[in-house]
């Protein structure tokens, strides 16, 4: 009885063996080897997948990052090219605003030919601007206020960076070849002299005390309300890069800058 059992037993393990063998043969039943091999390959190949997704994210972060600085690059390379078209026009000979003299120099002051002469130039002067900054907004084609923001909000525009300790600071230019263009409103003092000079401290100040030294030149001039109640242009200069040195060094003062600068022009009426 006992053999018997075991003959069984042994058959019946026997028979187990046999369906194995078969399985692995037909593919049923794989080896466990075969089953380890393939979930080696099976974490590879996700190993890979995941290392391959990142690289690619990363890639593609890189790429944003890339088109980002380089779109950053190309509106600021463009908006210098608008500030310095707009800013050559209005720094040009031919803007009526830059004229040394505009024809009521020796003409008596108040006179009806005067007034017409000054009211002329004052026209001609909104005229150019007008233009200026209109064919700057066609030539780029963006608005006339796009060319303002532009052209005053920085980092190229100037409005706010200089100050007048006399009068009022109507407007500051920086020209291509390093020049500044300073244009002010003043007030008459108590007598012509103290007027004239003023303009000379104002100067001063600008090259000692707010970077003004840094420039090639400094074209300076400034309007005054008339006795009429007109705006007049009563005085302008330029202090060359020699001159702005001198300054800096204290080798010449405001009270002196009369005998130096060139192109000096006065409103008649305020050397008698």
């Amino acid at each position: 009885m006992k053999k018997k059992i075991i003959l069984g037993f042994c058959g019946f393990i026997g028979v187990i063996i046999v369906i194995s063998i078969i399985g692995q043969a037909l593919g049923i039943i794989e080896p466990k080897k075969k089953m380890e091999t393939t979930t080696r390959e099976q974490q590879t190949t996700t190993q890979q997948q995941t290392t391959k997704k990142e690289t690619t994210t990363q890639q593609e972060s890189t790429t944003a990052t890339e088109t980002i600085i380089n779109e950053t690059i190309e509106a600021d390379v463009n908006k210098k090219k608008i500030y310095d078209y707009y800013n050559n026009l209005l720094t040009s000979s031919e803007n009526p605003a830059n004229w040394m003299t505009i024809g009521n120099e020796d003409l008596d002051t108040n006179s009806d030919e005067w007034k017409k002469v000054t009211a002329d130039w004052h026209q001609a002067c909104n005229d150019y601007e007008e233009n200026a900054i209109q064919n700057t907004a066609d030539k780029f084609g963006i608005t006339v206020e796009e060319v303002e923001s532009i052209f005053w909000g920085g980092p190229y525009g100037s409005e706010t960076s200089f100050s007048v300790v006399n009068g009022t600071l109507v407007e500051v230019i920086e020209t291509s070849d390093n020049g500044l263009v300073i244009k002010t409103k003043i007030q008459t003092s108590y007598n012509n002299t103290a007027t004239i000079n003023q303009n000379y401290h104002n100067i001063e100040d600008i090259v000692k005390n707010q970077g003004g030294d840094k420039y090639e030149y400094i074209d300076y001039w400034a309007v005054a309300d008339m006795t009429d109640g007109s705006e007049g242009k009563v005085i302008s200069f330029t202090v060359d890069k020699d001159l702005i040195q001198s300054i800096t060094k204290e080798h010449v003062f405001a009270i002196e800058l009369g005998n130096y600068v060139k192109d000096l022009w006065i409103l008649p009426s305020l050397l008698q």
